[in-house]
C-alpha cells in the first residue's frame, strides 16, 4: 500500500528530527505553513536539542525547485513570536 500527499500550495516546509545513531531513519513531517512547523519545533525542543532539528523551505513554483534550510536565527525569531 502506498502513501501519497497532495500538495495544494507551491511552498511547503519539511521538518526533520535526526535520531540516534542506532536509528538510521530520521523522523520527518511536512507542513503547508511555517507556523505549524514552528509549533512542532517548539514541541520537539522539550525533549531534543536544536542540533537534531532541521527545517527546510521548499518552493516548487518555478521550473526549478528551490530548497532552502531555514536558519536557526529565523526559527528563534519565530519561536519568540509564538
Amino acid at each position: 500500500m502506498s502513501e501519497e500527499i497532495e500538495i495544494k500550495s507551491s511552498k511547503f516546509w519539511l521538518l526533520e528530527e535526526k535520531v540516534t545513531e542506532k536509528e538510521k531513519n530520521p523522523k520527518k513531517w511536512l507542513y503547508c505553513n511555517e507556523n505549524n512547523a514552528i509549533e512542532k519545533i517548539k514541541e520537539l525542543l522539550k525533549s531534543s536539542s536544536a542540533e537534531t532539528i532541521l527545517l527546510l523551505s521548499i518552493d516548487i513554483s518555478g521550473k526549478d525547485w528551490k530548497i532552502t534550510q531555514v536558519s536557526w536565527a529565523s526559527i528563534a525569531s519565530l519561536l519568540f513570536k509564538t
